[in-house]
C-alpha cells in the first residue's frame, strides 16, 4: 500500500536575530538524522520533497543522501504557517505554547503571523495533493514543520489540532507521521525511535 510520510524537521539553532525560515540544524539535529533514515528505510520512499525553508531543506538533502534518494525537491506549499510579521520571537516555550494554543483556537483569524490556521492548512492540504497527482506512485516523504502537520493530520483523523500539535512537540525534533494513501488514513505519529500514537 501507498504511503504518505510528514516529517519535522530536525533539531535547529532557534535565534532572534534570524528569521525562523532561515534557521539552520544543530549538530545534533544533523546527527539524528542517521536515526531518522533507519526509521524510513523499510518504508522505501520514492520520492522526497521539502518546504523551502532551511532547516527542512538540509534534513531533506541528509536524509536523501542516506536513503540513496536522488535529491528532494522545495516546494513553497510545504512551508510552516507564515511568521514573517507579527510573529514575534519567543524564548519562553510556555509563552510559545499559549500563542499557539490562540492560534488553534481561532483558525479563521490571522492571530500569529501573517496566516491563518484554516489558510495553512489549505495550501498545505493543496501541495499534498498536486504531489500525489504528481508522484502517482509509490511512497511520498515530505519534510515539513509541526504546525502544518498538525493541521492537516488532524483534519485526517477528526482530532483537536492543538492537540496533535503537542503530540509531536512531545516527540520533537526530528519526528515523523505515516498514513496510508489515497484515502489518508492514520498510520500512526512516531519519533526516530518508537511510535507513540496509532
Amino acid at each position: 500500500m501507498r504511503k504518505l510520510i510528514l516529517i519535522r524537521h530536525a533539531e535547529t539553532k532557534q535565534s532572534a536575530d534570524l528569521p525562523n525560515r532561515e534557521w539552520p540544524l544543530t549538530e545534533r539535529g544533523r546527527t539524528s538524522i542517521t536515526d531518522l533514515a533507519a526509521a524510513l528505510r523499510p518504508y522505501q520512499i520514492d520520492a522526497l520533497f521539502t518546504s523551502t525553508q532551511q532547516k527542512a531543506i538540509e534534513t531533506g538533502e541528509l536524509l536523501a543522501a542516506q536513503l540513496g534518494i536522488d535529491g528532494a525537491d522545495a516546494v513553497d506549499d510545504f512551508d510552516e504557517h507564515d511568521r514573517s510579521e507579527n510573529a514575534p520571537y519567543f524564548a519562553n516555550q510556555a509563552d510559545f505554547t499559549a500563542q499557539m494554543a490562540r492560534f488553534f483556537a481561532e483558525p479563521v483569524d490571522v492571530v500569529y503571523g501573517t496566516e491563518s490556521a484554516f489558510d495553512a492548512r489549505g495550501r498545505f492540504a493543496n501541495g499534498i495533493y498536486d504531489t500525489q497527482d504528481d508522484s502517482p506512485n509509490g511512497t511520498i516523504a515530505i519534510v515539513t514543520h509541526g504546525t502544518v502537520m498538525a493541521l492537516f493530520i488532524a483534519r485526517c483523523i477528526g482530532a483537536d489540532a492543538f492537540a496533535v500539535w503537542q503530540d509531536i512537540q512531545q516527540l520533537g525534533m526530528p519526528c515523523y507521521a505515516v498514513l496510508s494513501l489515497p484515502d489518508f488514513e492514520m498510520q500512526g505519529l512516531f519519533g526516530v525511535s518508537d511510535s507513540v500514537k496509532t
